[in-house]
C-alpha cells in the first residue's frame, strides 16, 4: 500500500488546544517540556487510592497520525471512566515531526531508535522525565505501519494473562488483519500477534538502540503493546482500531490482574 500524501493543514496549537480542554473533565494536563518551540503535553488521571496505572502513547513517529490522532480522540470519548485504573497519556510524543509529517523527531532522531541513549533528542530527555518514578501495568503504544495491508500487534509479556488474541478478535471487526507467518522478523504467535515473552537483560545490551518498549520493560512495566493500524485505510478506521485495541486489552488484563501499587 501507498503511503498517504504528507498533510498540509495539521495546527499543533488546535491539538494541544484539545488536550487541554480535558481539564474540565478531570485530567491534569502538564506542559512537561518544550520542542521546537512546541509543548510537549501529559494528560493525567488519578483516583488517589493507589490503582494501577496504564500508559498510552501516541505520535512516537510524526508520520503515523492515526496514532495522535486516536489518543487524543480516546482521551475526549471519556471511556477512561469505564475502567479502574489511573491513567498516564503521552498524547503527541513528537511534536516536531508530526507537524511536518515526517517520522523523526528534532535533531532527525528516531525516537524509536533512541531510548538508551545518555544524550539525545529533547523529546527522549523529557519522555523519560515524565515516566521517572512510574510503575505501569501495562503500556500500549499507537503505530501506523505504511506498508502493512491489515492490522498487526506486538506484545511482550513473559506469563499469563497475555491479550493479544483477544485484541486482533476484537479489531477484526473494524480493519483486516495482517494474515502471515512471521511479523517483525518473528514467528507470529497467533494470527496477526507477534508475542515475545521477555526481553532479557543481555539482549537489552546487545541492542544497540532500544525503541520505548525497551525503556518501559526495563524500568516501568512487565507488560508492553505495540498497536500498528495500516495506513492505507480510512483515518476513521484506523482510529478505532486503535481504540478497540486498548479496550480489548483492557478488559483482559484489568479483570485478571491482581492490583499493585504504581510505584517501583
Amino acid at each position: 500500500m501507498k503511503k498517504p500524501s504528507p498533510a498540509t493543514n495539521r495546527d499543533h496549537a488546535a491539538l494541544v488546544e484539545r488536550v487541554r480542554s480535558q481539564q474540565a473533565h478531570g485530567w491534569t494536563v502538564r506542559e512537561v517540556g518544550n520542542v521546537c518551540g512546541m509543548p510537549l503535553l501529559t494528560a493525567e488521571r488519578s483516583s488517589g487510592s493507589n490503582r494501577p496505572l496504564v500508559l498510552l502513547v501516541g505520535g512516537i513517529h510524526g508520520d503515523e497520525p492515526a496514532g495522535v490522532e486516536a489518543a487524543v480522540s480516546w482521551l475526549e470519548s471519556r471511556q477512561a471512566d469505564r475502567w479502574p485504573v489511573d491513567w498516564l497519556v503521552l498524547p503527541c510524543a513528537n511534536p516536531c515531526g508530526w507537524l511536518e509529517n515526517r517520522r523523526t523527531a528534532s535533531g532527525n532522531h528516531d525516537l524509536n531508535r533512541s531510548f538508551n541513549l545518555a544524550e539525545c533528542c529533547d523529546e527522549i530527555q523529557v519522555i523519560r522525565k515524565s515516566l521517572d518514578g512510574k510503575r505501569f501495568l501495562f503500556s500500549m503504544d499507537f503505530h501506523e505501519d505504511c506498508d502493512a495491508p491489515g492490522y498487526y500487534l506486538c506484545e511482550i509479556k513473559a506469563r499469563p494473562p497475555f491479550a493479544g488474541e483477544q485484541v486482533i478478535q476484537a479489531v477484526e471487526t473494524v480493519l483486516p488483519i495482517w494474515d502471515v507467518p512471521r511479523l517483525d522478523g518473528r514467528k507470529v504467535a497467533t494470527r496477526g500477534c507477534v508475542r515475545r515473552s521477555s526481553i532479557s537483560n543481555s539482549a537489552l545490551h546487545r541492542r544497540r538502540l532500544w525503541p520505548l518498549e525497551f525503556h518501559l520493560l526495563r524500568h516501568h512495566t512487565e507488560h508492553t503493546f505495540c498497536s500498528e493500524t495500516p495506513m492505507g485505510f480510512p483515518m476513521e478506521q484506523r482510529v478505532r482500531s486503535h481504540h478497540i485495541a486498548l479496550d480489548a486489552a483492557l478488559r483482559v488484563i484489568v479483570t485478571h490482574t491482581p492490583h499493585k501499587p504504581n510505584t517501583p
